[in-house]
């Protein structure tokens, strides 16, 4: 599969951080989102590393993400980019900064 997103560097990006849920009247109530911008640079993951998330999901389009943003990057937040939504499933510490990979899933 070819990418379909360009590399562009110290991009203004924003990811949406699922908030925890609670119990009211004895009923879980799922959290909601919030909004943190970050800088990063973004490009498009390579054939190779779509086949190689550690779900074993079907990837049909995945972007990686270089930042030093002080984040709690997780596996349930969400970054959108160009009107999709891409699920982050691997963060990777490297000499200072993170590496993120996320994907848009099949359905």
């Amino acid at each position: 599969m070819i990418p379909k997103v360009r590399a562009t560097f110290n991009r203004d990006l924003l990811l949406r951080q699922r908030q925890p849920g609670s119990y009211v009247d004895h009923e879980y109530i799922e959290g909601g989102f919030i909004d943190v911008p970050f800088k990063g640079d973004l490009q498009p993951m390579t054939p190779k590393e779509l086949e190689q998330n550690p779900y074993g999901e079907t990837i049909n389009e995945g972007i990686k993400i270089y930042t030093s943003a002080p984040i709690d990057f997780k596996d349930t937040d969400i970054i959108p980019w160009n009107g999709r939504d891409y699920r982050i499933f691997a963060v990777t510490p490297r000499g200072g900064h993170k590496k993120i990979q996320a994907g848009i899933l099949d359905a």
